[in-house]
């Protein structure tokens, strides 16, 4: 068994191709069997968001022997030892070459900028194409960039609007490698817009981490719940829905297709590695955090300004690790909480360099008589891949409603 086919059997076994397809290319396996394998499972994910059963790869390939052994390891193993094994072969090109010049007895400074180069095109560690430390190369700023055209359509809508004309979906869309950050004063409903947004996402086939600390786990479910049978989240909370909305509640829970794919967490401690635990432990599409200022910073830092700083930087780099979005919930600092209008980049509590970090800043927040209007504003703050914005929702959390007014 070569090293091509066991990466295959282990994306079959682990299904975790997500975490190898923003470093490794089918391009980098030797042999034309063993490309069309993996081609096959990279395509299926990204039309299906998971990774093909053993069963469904044996059907598209039916003269191909797929036995999925004990012994198989961790397909990052593998993708990382095909890297290793051709990178060494690039670079034996490269001296070879490079040492040709020197017998040639072309000029010292063109061979070494000839050598430097084209190393620099070789991708040496995952982490290096990550951070970008490759890009300055054309041509792999080119292979950068189709790679990210080809991976567009894994852009997730927040599902709030019900057409083609919602500005948070189309200038903030939930994209993977992206941290996105929700501000807002106590008690404005930060927590219900994040659940009904994994709600929506869950109807859309992602499946998503939801990390509270400030709820038990039951307490989370009950409001996804209340968003996804449509019902009043004040009468389910406490036991007055009427007959229609029971029936409406007992339909939703018998069909299980109806049901949230979330998995919900509340760690008893929880720093940014507890969250990276529980990422590689689920293989979310999405990962919610609620909130910032509640989790630990896993460094001995004693500032806490800077332990928000190292927990939010931790999150940004999860987010393209793991090609994930990272939705946190924050809280304002008291500035923020005095703020007649929207808190801005400089409110976030605790640290001013977390509103550096994020793709994305919403601030959440409410007029005198936007309560009686059941109006929410939401403003974009920061938008690091688009415009900023202020849009109006519909605001009703005792029936359940969170809609975008077009």
């Amino acid at each position: 068994m070569n090293i091509e086919h066991s990466l295959v059997l282990s994306l079959i076994k682990y299904g975790n191709i997500k975490k190898i397809i923003s470093f490794f290319s089918e391009n980098e396996m030797l042999i034309p069997e063993h490309k069309n394998h993996f081609l096959f499972i990279k395509n299926y994910y990204k039309k299906y968001l998971e990774s093909p059963k053993l069963e469904t790869v044996k059907s598209e390939f039916p003269n191909c022997e797929f036995e999925i052994q004990d012994s198989i390891e961790n397909e990052t193993f593998y993708a990382d030892s095909i890297l290793d094994r051709n990178n060494k072969e690039k670079m034996m090109k490269v001296f070879k070459a490079g040492s040709e010049n020197i017998v040639a007895n072309k000029k010292l400074k063109n061979i070494y900028e000839f050598v430097f180069r084209n190393l620099r095109k070789i991708n040496v560690h995952k982490e290096d194409i990550l951070s970008g430390n490759l890009g300055r190369d054309t041509q792999e700023r080119l292979k950068r960039y189709e790679e990210k055209n080809k991976r567009k359509d894994l852009r997730y809508k927040w599902g709030f609007s019900l057409n083609d004309r919602s500005i948070i979906d189309s200038e903030t869309p939930i994209s993977p490698g992206r941290v996105y950050l929700i501000q807002a004063r106590p008690n404005v409903g930060k927590t219900f817009f994040a659940c009904a947004a994994a709600v929506n996402l869950s109807k859309q086939k992602i499946r998503s981490l939801f990390i509270s600390k400030e709820m038990s786990v039951e307490e989370v479910l009950e409001r996804m719940d209340a968003f996804a049978a449509e019902v009043s989240f004040t009468r389910l909370k406490n036991g007055l829905l009427n007959e229609k909305e029971l029936q409406q509640y007992k339909t939703y829970l018998e069909k299980s297709e109806n049901k949230v794919d979330v998995e919900v967490k509340h760690p008893i401690e929880c720093t940014q590695e507890t969250v990276r635990q529980l990422i590689e432990e689920n293989n979310p599409g999405a990962v919610f955090i609620d909130f910032l200022q509640l989790l630990k910073d896993s460094s001995n830092e004693r500032d806490v300004r800077l332990q928000m700083k190292n927990v939010i930087y931790d999150f940004k780099k999860y987010s393209q690790i793991y090609n994930i979005p990272i939705i946190v919930i924050s809280a304002t600092n008291r500035e923020g909480a005095k703020r007649e209008d929207a808190p801005d980049i400089e409110n976030i509590s605790e640290s001013d360099s977390i509103g550096f970090a994020v793709d994305v800043l919403f601030s959440l927040y409410q007029k005198e008589s936007d309560e009686i209007t059941h109006t929410m504003r939401l403003k974009c703050a920061k938008n690091r891949h688009g415009k900023k914005y202020t849009t109006n929702l519909m605001w009703d959390i005792d029936q359940s409603v969170i809609s975008e007014q077009n």
